[in-house]
Parts: C-alpha cells; sequence; structure tokens
C-alpha cells in the first residue's frame, strides 16, 4: 500500500542580493570561500544520496547513539563517522560528519518531519539535483528540498501479541544505481516509486512472544529491530547489538542517507 502524493511546506530560505565589503579573511574564512568556489557547499553530502548499485556488495554499518537518545553517529565499516543526527522538538536534522571536513554546515543536509502521532514521516535533503542551479526563490527549499522517502508507522496484532510495522516509499531506482529526483515543485515527478514493507515477526506460542531471525545480526531484543524488504528480499537490517550501538546493513535500492534516515524514524518505538 503506497503513500498519497503529498508535499509538505518545511523551513523558508529567505535572502537577498547585496554588496559586501570584506576588510580581512582569517584562515578558516578563506577555508570556507574557496569550498563555496569548488562548489563544496552543494555537493558535501551528495555521496550519501547516491541509491547502491544492485550489484555493489550489502553496507554494513554501525549506528551508535548517545546516552540521552538525543544524538545519533552512523559509522562505516572502518568505524569512520560518516553521518550524525540530532533530535529536536522541530524534527531529525542529519549533518554530514568526519574530521576533515572544512565546512561547518549550519544548514542540515538532511531532515526529517513527521506528524503529531509520530506515524508518518517526510525524509527530505536540503540539496536538489533539479534545483541545484536556481536561486532560493525559485527551488523547492521553501517546501522542504528534495524527497528522499516517505515512510508510515502502523501496529498490527499478530497472534497474541502487536508489532510495530512500517511501509516505506523511495523514487524509482534502475539497476545502475540512477535514482528519479522528487521535486516538491515538479508536478508528478514523484509518480515512479519503489515500496518497501517491513518483515512481520511470527507468534510463537511455546515462547509466548513475537519472534523474527535477524541470522545472528542482531545481539539484543529491542522493539526498535527491525528488517525492511523490496518484495520478498530483506534490502535494510536494522538491529540492538549493545546497550547504544546498532547494526545497520543495506543494499540496492536505497542509499546510505535513506536507509540512516529509515531507522531513525524507530527512535519512538517502544
Amino acid at each position: 500500500m503506497g503513500f498519497s502524493k503529498t508535499t509538505a511546506s518545511w523551513f523558508s530560505v529567505l535572502g537577498r542580493e547585496g554588496n559586501i565589503k570584506v576588510e580581512k579573511l582569517d584562515e578558516s574564512t578563506m577555508d570556507s570561500v574557496e569550498a563555496m568556489e569548488q562548489g563544496l557547499a552543494k555537493t558535501i553530502a551528495r555521496d550519501e544520496v547516491k541509491p547502491e548499485k544492485a550489484e555493489a556488495p550489502q553496507r554494513k554499518m554501525t549506528v551508535v547513539r548517545s546516552g540521552d537518545r538525543l544524538k545519533y553517529v552512523l559509522r562505516n565499516e572502518d568505524l569512520a563517522p560518516i553521518l550524525e543526527a540530532h533530535s529536536t522538538p522541530e524534527g531529525i536534522q542529519v549533518f554530514k560528519a568526519g574530521e576533515n571536513m572544512k565546512i561547518a554546515m549550519d544548514v542540515p543536509a538532511f531532515i526529517l518531519t513527521h506528524d503529531k502521532d509520530k506515524a508518518n514521516w517526510k525524509v527530505a535533503s536540503s540539496y536538489c539535483e533539479r534545483c541545484s542551479y536556481c536561486n532560493p526563490f525559485n527551488s523547492c527549499k521553501n517546501q522542504g528540498g528534495q524527497t528522499l522517502a516517505f515512510v508510515r508507522h502502523a501496529k498490527e496484532s499478530i497472534g497474541e501479541g502487536v508489532a510495530m510495522c512500517m511501509d516505506v516509499d523511495v523514487p524509482q531506482v534502475s539497476s545502475d544505481g540512477r535514482s528519479d529526483v522528487w521535486c516538491p515543485i515538479c508536478v508528478g515527478s514523484d509518480d515512479a516509486r519503489m515500496e518497501l514493507n517491513s518483515l512481520r515477526p511470527t507468534w510463537n506460542a511455546k515462547l509466548n512472544s513475537l519472534c523474527m531471525d535477524f541470522k545472528g545480526r542482531v545481539k539484543v531484543t529491542s522493539a526498535k529491530n527491525f528488517q525492511l524488504c523490496l518484495g520478498d528480499k530483506a534490502v535494510l537490517v536494522y538491529g540492538k547489538i549493545s546497550e547504544e550501538t546498532f547494526c545497520l546493513e543495506y543494499e540496492h535500492p536505497l542509499s546510505t542517507a535513506q536507509a540512516f534516515a529509515i531507522a531513525l524514524t524507530t527512535m519512538y518505538w517502544t
């Protein structure tokens, strides 16, 4: 069951053109100016938006949660930080992470927003491929930016238990990793989509509980453990392996940003 085609206003970007007189630039400012001239301000998190190719091996990353559960850091296979998420009253803001970054990004690379029941989520990028050369007034920034996914949560009764489940819609992706671009100001851009569904657990009468086989990848029981499937194939596995650490394994057709964001939507599952 897919989502209706909707767009939402997330945040507005206001600005005006003018002449700026700069008398002296320190080293950090020069780094920022140089980076912006090279276009890095727009491309700094674009790799995380690219879907995995069909022939690419499964990515096996780790999510580390802070003790107050307000910060989540995604680390790659070498345990290097890739993305960092911060939970705020307005939603979840995701920033590019890494020790060698020259630019301090005040605007998050990705934003997750939800309805009042935290059941319907939207994942968006501050960068849009279709609006990359438009000024802010003619781009989709004032409508939230390029949409990466819609996520819907629901509770289902299975046996004598109740399971948390989700359905996810993402842009259509070809086998070579090319993805359609969902731009809020482009009518019909979200017509081509792929629907993913979470694997439902089964009721085990002997154990008197819901059960799901994670094939040894998940070590700790948690309401946040889930598997997301495209058809009959699990393309995303998220599960607890210690008190504040989770495994995140994903593959085509998902991107790093989508996999991390979809996993973050479970932070309120109990």
